[in-house]
């Protein structure tokens, strides 16, 4: 009975029983002869039906069948609403820097600005010496140069050295003989001058009011000799012109050169 209730189940267990008794029922007319009498009498003795028996247990589920067509489309429903802003994303890795981009146009030149105020006028300086080139030389004021020349025994007529004083003696006639002084030793009297600083010497030429003191530095292969000296342009006497005066060497050996300073004071 397990076996046939794990099979059949109940609705399996009515149904055969259904048929043995279908079975029982066939055998038995066969047996009466098959007349007609005999299943009237059978019909006549069927008793009243029975109360309905109880529903039995929901069979299991059958295959599932084929897939209907698709349905049509539905109306578009209406939109939705917005939804909530999303939490802001990090930050993304800097990009790579771009190129120098190319030097633009040089603009134009801007008017110019107003000119500035003229300052404050500076102090006086010092007065200067009252004199200018080319001017005359006023008494008491100094002027001072260098000398030097060369030359050589062939030089029949001597060494010649040029001064130039750049600003005229007030005296017209110039320096006579008395008033020029050469300089190559003890410096007299006359060519000292105490409004300069110092004592008087080839570096540090100096000459009374009146004087030109000329001063002996360096001397080779060259004498000043009998008629050596300084003279005046014309080359007439010794002394010294307005403007200036030379020195005149004799050359006594090989290549003459002489070299010295000068100072003349109005």
């Amino acid at each position: 009975m397990r076996f046939v209730k794990t099979k059949f189940g109940i609705p399996g267990v009515i149904a055969v029983c259904a048929l043995v008794f279908a079975m029982l029922g066939g055998a038995y007319a066969a047996s009466d002869g098959g007349d007609g009498g005999a299943r009237a009498s059978a019909k006549a003795k069927k008793g009243p039906t029975g109360p309905r028996g109880p529903r039995g247990p929901k069979g299991a589920a059958g295959p599932a069948g084929p897939a209907g067509p698709a349905g049509a489309k539905g109306d578009t429903g209406s939109a939705g609403s917005a939804g909530s802003a999303g939490p802001k994303g990090s930050t993304g890795a800097t990009g790579p820097t771009g190129g120098t981009g190319p030097t633009g146009p040089t603009g134009a030149t801007g008017p110019t600005g107003p000119t500035g105020a003229t300052g404050p006028t500076g102090p006086t300086g010092p007065t200067g010496d009252p004199w200018t080139p080319n001017s005359t030389l006023p008494v008491g004021a100094t002027l001072a140069g260098a000398w030097s020349g060369n030359g050589t025994t062939a030089d029949s007529g001597g060494l010649y050295i040029p001064i130039s004083f750049g600003v005229k003696l007030a005296n017209a006639s110039g320096l006579n003989g008395t008033k020029v002084k050469y300089v190559s030793g003890a410096v007299p009297a006359e060519c000292e001058n105490a409004a300069h600083a110092g004592a008087a010497s080839v570096t540090n030429p100096e000459a009374s009011s009146g004087f030109l003191c000329v001063y002996q530095g360096s001397l080779s292969g060259a004498a000043l000799g009998a008629e050596g000296g300084v003279y005046e342009l014309t080359n007439t006497a010794k002394g010294a012109s307005r403007s200036g005066a030379f020195i005149w060497f004799e050359t006594v050996s090989g290549v003459a050169s002489a070299t010295g300073s000068w100072a003349v004071t109005g």
